[in-house]
């Protein structure tokens, strides 16, 4: 099945450009202004891949980013971003507001074809071969499922990106032990791992936000790795717990 790519920008040489890389490959495009409603473009389009002509300084192609991590719906699609010559303040921007990839020069087809083609396949086969399986992870208030295309947290959905889904359940699967900053680049991005050496440090914070109280169970290793820890997040299940049977019986 040919992938829906999903094209916003500014530009008509941009999108000309993107629309035709992608129709040669068979792909199916929609062409959609950065000032058209999202929820709205997403919803009909119903898109595997989001490409976002760049310039984080714009505050149009920002608010998109945040739009789409927002939702409820669309929050985990991946999203591409790709701009003519992006400075290294946009470019870690663009990993902060979540984009899964930026490509960053003069727009070659082909390394957009490659990169929008190496995101595809993290998101459809979600694990690296030998390194992940898909089997379920219960962790105190914390669930992961399908390599962790789902995820909740005291039976709340988890609107997870691809790849911060990933790097959950990487932690997860060896909780309580080290993961190796290598270990978890080769095991996230199958090989793919941006230039930007903060791109983890990035993807780590933002997970930790996204898990709330739950963020404190990620432990930081300076210059060896990370870890997750199982007591923090069941110590925190059990208090939830106790409080909500202290509420429903009206105890103080």
């Amino acid at each position: 099945m040919s992938p829906r790519i999903l094209i916003f920008g500014r530009t008509p040489n941009f999108l000309s450009a993107a629309e035709a890389a992608f129709a040669a490959e068979g792909s199916e495009t929609e062409l959609a202004d950065l000032e058209c409603p999202v929820e709205g473009e997403l919803q009909r389009f119903a898109p595997d891949l989001i490409v976002l002509e760049g310039g984080l300084r714009r505050t149009n192609t920002s608010e998109l980013l945040r739009t789409v991590r927002a939702s409820r719906t669309h929050g985990g699609l991946p999203i591409l971003v790709v701009g003519g010559e992006l400075d290294e303040l946009e470019r870690i921007v663009a990993f902060e507001l979540g984009a899964d990839d930026v490509l960053s020069g003069p727009l070659s087809r082909r390394e957009l074809i490659l990169r929008a083609n190496a995101i595809l396949k993290r998101v459809r086969s979600n694990v690296a071969p030998g390194s992940l399986d898909r089997g379920a992870i219960e962790i105190g208030a914390l669930h992961i499922a399908d390599g962790g295309l789902r995820a909740t947290l005291n039976e709340t959905s988890l609107a997870l990106t691809a790849l911060e889904g990933r790097l959950l359940y990487a932690l997860a699967l060896h909780c309580d032990r080290v993961r190796p900053r290598d270990e978890l680049i080769r095991t996230v991005w199958n090989g793919h791992y941006p230039k930007e050496s903060r791109t983890l440090d990035t993807h780590i914070r933002r997970l930790r936000r996204k898990l709330g109280w739950g963020g404190r169970a990620i432990e930081t290793l300076r210059g060896v790795g990370y870890r997750l820890r199982s007591e923090a997040l069941a110590l925190e299940a059990n208090e939830t717990r106790a409080a909500f049977q202290a509420g429903r019986d009206g105890s103080p």
